[in-house]
């Protein structure tokens, strides 16, 4: 009877074995069996810091997770599926581009047809510059768009950490690795859902690519989304635009010595020679009791509805209006440089700044004007004209605009 059991046993011995050898994840202490939601519940061992997806919302602070044990499926080589460090703070090690290359930085806070959060970088006239990863970040999202010049252009986004984004804007060519992770055809929407989300680890000063900048103004952009700094309004709940709310100046987060550089080249170039920048400018204009910002018809935002911006450009005074956000009433009217209205004085006899409630100026760049009386700290009176300024304010023309 022995002698049949111990045969009996031997072979369940086996048998067990051979179960649990085919069964046994790799990595994992033996004789355990696949869980069913194993799937599931695996982390990609990214780095010894990698850390838990982090929450939709902005600067949310990712939570450190132990190392995982297994890598369950190979993924394309530097490709990070970890979370974000948090920082609002990161400190921008490497140079962006090649300085001999280019014009001028025009500072942030543009109220015309552009984003106030945006630095547009002039390159200069036959001249294709560099662009470099400024610090280690992860690659986002690649979108390739046809804006109408009958080419594409790459859109690159980088987390530099939870808090902050980068974006460089209007590239020709990309880099041998990051032309892997692009899209192949370009797209006429430039949204980053129409893009790819590579989701790459970049070091600092790696080559991105080149550009030439844009066909009409030779620029490409650079863009900081700091999501831990909120800019400041008069009246918060008209503002929407993420590039409004959380824009910052690039250049604020490089080292002292490339900061003194970028500095040095804060400004624009004219006929006359170069013209410098007092500052990196911020994209809220608001100055409280006076005309300078943001005014709305009813209850518009920047981003829908009516939305007038005055504000000093260098030693001039600009007024533009938007309509849903929009600078242009059509692609044509984009081609043709025809806004709905932006207009320049390049010699102003007050700033908007120094205009108080009850006082008036009339600003004109030789073929129009723009009227404007502050009927109170909420409430601005608007008109505007062609030719040479009335003597006048012409209160039965004007239009009624609101903090």
């Amino acid at each position: 009877m022995v002698s049949i059991i111990v045969p009996v046993i031997v072979a369940c011995i086996a048998l067990v074995g051979a179960l649990l050898y085919a069964t046994h994840e790799p990595g994992n202490p033996p004789f355990t069996f696949v869980r069913e939601n194993a799937e599931k519940e695996r982390m990609v061992e990214s780095s010894p810091d990698a850390v838990a997806p982090v929450a939709e919302e902005k600067g949310a602070i990712a939570q450190k997770m132990p190392k995982p044990a297994v890598n369950p499926s190979p993924q394309p080589e530097g490709t990070w599926q970890g979370g974000c460090t948090s920082n609002s703070n990161p400190v921008f090690t490497h140079a962006f581009t090649d300085l001999s290359m280019i014009d001028a930085l025009n500072p942030i806070g543009g109220i015309g047809g552009g984003s106030p959060g945006r630095s547009y970088i002039g390159v200069k006239e036959g001249m294709e510059a560099p662009v470099y990863a400024p610090v280690d970040a992860v690659l986002k999202t690649v979108i390739y768009v046809d804006r109408g010049a009958g080419r594409g252009e790459y859109g690159l986004f980088f987390e530099a950490s939870c808090e902050v984004e980068i974006l460089f804007d209007h590239i020709d060519r990309l880099s041998e690795k990051l032309g892997t992770y692009a899209p192949a055809i370009p797209s006429s929407s430039t949204k980053t859902d129409d893009g790819t989300h590579p989701r790459v680890r970049i070091r600092a000063g790696e080559l991105l690519g080149y550009t030439n900048g844009t066909e009409l103004a030779r620029t490409f952009d650079f863009l900081v989304t700091n999501y831990g700094r909120k800019n400041s309004f008069i009246n918060p709940k008209r503002w929407e635009w993420e590039q409004a709310l959380y824009g910052t100046c690039p250049y604020d987060y490089f080292t002292a010595s490339l900061r003194a550089q970028y500095s040095a080249k804060l400004g624009k170039p004219s006929n006359t020679g170069f013209i410098k920048a007092d500052s990196c400018g911020n994209p809220s204009h608001d100055i409280a009791g006076t005309a300078s910002g943001g005014w709305f018809k009813g209850a518009g935002t920047d981003i829908h509805g009516e939305y007038l911006a005055i504000a000093r450009e260098y030693a001039g005074v600009q007024i533009a209006y938007r309509k849903d956000g929009m600078a242009f009433a059509s692609m044509q009217d984009v081609t043709q440089g025809n806004p709905y209205f932006d207009m320049t004085d390049l010699s102003p006899e007050r700033y908007p700044g120094d205009i108080r409630p009850g006082e008036s100026a009339c600003y004109s760049d030789n073929s129009r004007w723009a009227f404007i009386q502050l009927a109170s700290e909420t409430e601005l009176l608007f008109a505007s004209g062609n030719g040479a300024c009335p003597t006048d304010f012409p209160e039965q023309n004007a239009d009624a605009w609101l903090r």
